[in-house]
């Protein structure tokens, strides 16, 4: 949708320096490759080019690395699922060890300011869940004072869409 914008405003405004001193100086100027608004045009898009391709991949690493370094993103794993299909499902969740709250209700475990919510459970013991189409399971770990990044499950679903955890790109110890 942008594509046609840039090389309308670089033929539109051109190089005003130039036509300025073309018409102080009562001289023609001439259209140069490198002020012309075809190479702006290029210049644009070239620019586009290498944020999408070298910028913002490496972006996402720069920024957790800095939040991870000022303390304001958990140093925590993330949870593991394993599902056991039969009449029910049964979901297992694993932190190594590590204390999982979780809620069945659509609510994070951790209320806003660190708290722990009250429709939090500790998780100790695999969840049954039947015919919760669309039902989710929010899940964190909590170790000394600190919580995790949410993960999301989505019941009945497959295991590639039980992937997301939140936010993206969290670390692993």
């Amino acid at each position: 949708e942008i594509e046609p914008a840039p090389f309308a405003e670089a033929a539109r405004w051109e190089n005003p320096r130039k036509i300025y001193e073309s018409v102080l100086t009562n001289s023609e100027w001439r259209v140069e490759t490198h002020n012309s608004g075809v190479a702006k045009h290029q210049s644009w898009f070239a620019e586009v080019n290498r944020t999408t391709n070298q910028y913002i991949p490496h972006r996402t690493e720069v920024v957790v690395n800095q939040l991870f370094s000022r303390g304001l993103y958990p140093d925590l794993p993330e949870i593991s699922v394993r599902w056991s299909k039969g009449d029910s499902q049964v979901l297992e969740l694993m932190a190594g060890g590590l204390k999982i709250y979780y809620t069945t209700t659509g609510q994070d475990p951790r209320m806003f300011g660190g708290g722990l919510h009250a429709d939090a459970h500790l998780y100790e013991n695999p969840l049954t869940t039947v015919n919760t189409d669309g039902g989710r399971v929010l899940c964190r770990i909590m170790e000394n004072e600190e919580w995790g990044p949410l993960r999301e499950i989505i019941l009945n679903e497959s295991d590639k869409e039980n992937e997301t955890t939140y936010p993206i790109g969290s670390r692993q110890p």
